[in-house]
């Protein structure tokens, strides 16, 4: 898998990071399959699973919001999703164990910071 890109204002979209997510997604069904025999793991993913899930329905209304240039709404959206990736990635730590999808939850991370940057721009040529 290629490295991403470090995302630049101009770039970052919510569909960008509804994508990353749709991939960890796929990502961690695969896992799921492999990690039959780790169950305090698979139920970890399980979890990841569902939160990503939810994530994605965010995101969604974020690229709905921003196609419509409701950037306040947008960032709201944004950070809900990017607070059920961060439950993900606490579920792991809180259990001692080391999340398979850490590395997608940073660039998440990262992604989120890089588009904030973008919508806070977007919010001031609004007023």
């Amino acid at each position: 898998m290629a490295q991403p890109q470090q995302a630049t204002n101009s770039s970052v979209t919510p569909a960008k990071g509804n994508k990353l997510i749709c991939d960890t997604c796929k990502l961690i069904s695969q896992d799921t399959l492999i990690l039959k025999h780790l169950p305090r793991v698979k139920a970890r993913l399980h979890d990841c699973f569902k939160l990503h899930s939810d994530a994605i329905d965010d995101l969604e209304n974020a690229v709905k919001n921003y196609q419509s240039q409701k950037y306040a709404q947008v960032r709201v959206e944004a950070r809900a999703a990017l607070a059920f990736l961060t439950t993900c990635e606490e579920r792991f730590k809180n259990r001692g164990l080391v999340s398979p999808v850490t590395k997608r939850y940073n660039m998440a991370v990262q992604l989120n910071c890089n588009s904030s940057e973008h919508l806070e721009h977007a919010l001031l040529m609004d007023n």
